[in-house]
């Protein structure tokens, strides 16, 4: 961020742009001469009115107030940024250091560069990793995202949540490439599914057989799945037709089942940049 963020509790060092912006968090539009004023009588703070003029000018000028004509208000474009980036640091945090905050999370533990995280089954590891892209995706600067899976799957339960993140993701000029080991009934739905919605999808591709793979900018999400509960996804959405899957089975014995499921996540520039060109290459046969 281009400025001092002390908030939310304002320390005797905070600069005039934090005050402002405090101020303006519960009582909006001011203008400049009222800001000051509030400046001066909320924190005691003996301020010039130019350095209050000053620093407002700049924030608009960084896209942090929007002005109109009844004076100065916090833009909410910039409460959006703030608020994904402070969640992109929680979940940052979350996979450093063991915490009951993550639902469903049994153990955490840094090895090196490399974090990882085991959950009790796998809807609480799909929860997190939904969290995870949901922001990492959109703070990314490298538009081009990979997935690899076992199976294609999640529209099944998550229809509403994907098709909102499809259309974020398009929004944002994002390009998501899926490839899928998988080419049953429900398989080949999904990926017609995520096709309508600007993916480039691939079933019955030789991948996820050691474990899935998820690469958002410099970070490679590696997902290991027991052999057990691989099998059981196989079976229960081997299915020839859709209709004949068994949501209710799919869900307790395969989504909810207790169990160890392990996310390791690591930055590597090289081996991202890999894993996206060998992704690309399958939609070029």
């Amino acid at each position: 961020m281009p400025f001092s963020l002390t908030l939310p509790a304002l320390e005797k060092g905070a600069s005039v742009k934090d005050y402002i912006i405090s101020i303006l968090s519960s009582d909006w539009p001011l203008t400049a001469k009222k800001l000051h004023i509030s400046i001066k009588k909320r924190f005691g703070r003996n301020v010039t009115y130019q350095a209050v003029y000053k620093a407002v000018r700049e924030l608009v000028g960084e896209g942090v107030l929007r002005q109109n004509n009844e004076g100065y208000e916090i833009s909410e474009g910039w409460i959006k940024k703030l608020h994904s980036f402070t969640e992109i640091v929680q979940s940052n945090y979350f996979t450093k250091q063991k915490t009951t905050a993550i639902e469903g999370l049994k153990e955490a533990r840094r090895e090196g560069e490399i974090n990882v995280l085991t959950f009790e089954n796998y809807f609480d590891t799909e929860k997190y990793l939904y969290y995870l892209q949901k922001h990492s995706i959109f703070a990314s600067k490298n538009k081009v995202i990979c997935m690899h899976h076992l199976h294609e799957w999640a529209p099944l339960f998550y229809l509403r949540a994907e098709y909102n993140k499809a259309l974020a993701a398009k929004g944002q000029g994002i390009k998501i490439y899926r490839i899928c080991s998988g080419s049953t009934a429900a398989d080949k739905w999904a990926a017609s599914f995520y096709r309508e919605m600007g993916y480039c999808v691939k079933t019955g591709v030789s991948c996820g057989d050691v474990c899935e793979l998820l690469v958002v900018g410099d970070t490679v999400i590696q997902i290991y799945l027991p052999a057990e509960l691989r099998e059981k996804l196989s079976v229960l959405l081997g299915k020839k037709r859709i209709e004949e899957v068994d949501i209710k089975r799919l869900a307790s014995e395969v989504f909810e089942k207790k169990t160890a499921i392990e996310v390791v996540i690591s930055s590597n520039v090289k081996i991202a940049d890999q894993i996206r060109e060998k992704t690309k290459a399958y939609f070029k046969r």
